[in-house]
């Protein structure tokens, strides 16, 4: 019976490995696959023909994001990245509730948001409502990844101070809990603004969510601000922040 007490023993050391030191064990690479051939679709492959591999394309891109956002947050006053992303709220009257269409599910521009027309003149090949759409897709991909704990797959949206406080959140806290997008209702562009050589999008949306053991989802509205360098090779967007309406 010595080999039973060997195996024993193995699995309690297993055990105590990943419970108390933190030692991952591998994931459903099926699952990882998945996410990066949704990547791709939504925002083209790693490395495209007769172009420069994407990460060095947005490598390229953060530079002048880290440049630009740190000067800009400085003369607003404040930080990005500085909060847990469940806890981070916004002022009441940035509520995406206020001037909404009323229409379930319906993405687009009503009028001209505050800052948008400046980008507009910067960046011609700049859609309001191709720019809302892909923020869409990106919304199920941020939140399949956050469940999945996949820090290389929210890298490829994120922005670093972002993509560090989640994976904090996962390290950190005991409590984290799942969270399972059942639909975005509405979402709208509320401001845009121009810092340097790179463009900033504030979007309002309302999800669906259900979150950890809930069986019943309820509704949450959240401000996603993306941002990228205006003259740079690489198309996309990346995420910066996530903050919370102050009364969702």
């Amino acid at each position: 019976m010595i080999w039973l007490d060997v195996l024993i023993a193995l699995v309690v050391l297993v055990w105590v490995i990943t419970r108390f030191t933190g030692f991952k064990l591998p994931v459903d690479l099926r699952d990882k696959a998945t996410r990066t051939a949704e990547y791709e679709r939504m925002f083209g492959r790693k490395t495209p023909l007769g172009g420069k591999p994407r990460d060095a394309q947005r490598e390229e891109q953060r530079a002048v994001l880290q440049d630009d956002l740190a000067a800009a947050m400085q003369d607003d006053g404040e930080e990005m990245g500085d909060e847990s992303m469940v806890e981070r709220e916004m002022p009441e009257q940035e509520n995406p509730r206020d001037n909404q269409r009323g229409k379930r599910g319906r993405a687009g521009v009503t009028g001209m948001p505050e800052g948008l027309a400046e980008i507009i003149q910067r960046d011609r090949n700049f859609e309001a409502n191709k720019f809302l759409s892909g923020v869409e897709k990106a919304v199920a991909y941020f939140y399949e990844s956050w469940n999945a704990k996949d820090a290389d797959a929210l890298d490829q949206l994120c922005g670093p101070q972002l993509l560090a406080r989640l994976v904090s959140t996962w390290e950190e806290h005991n409590t984290w809990e799942s969270t399972v997008l059942d639909e975005v209702e509405e979402l709208k562009i509320l401001r845009g603004r121009v810092h340097g050589r790179s463009a900033v999008i504030e979007v309002a949306l309302r999800l669906r969510l259900r979150e950890g053991k809930r069986t019943a989802a309820r509704t949450v509205d959240k401000v996603w601000i993306l941002a990228r360098a205006l003259n740079g090779s690489d198309p996309n967007w990346e995420l910066q922040d996530v903050r919370t309406v102050a009364d969702a």
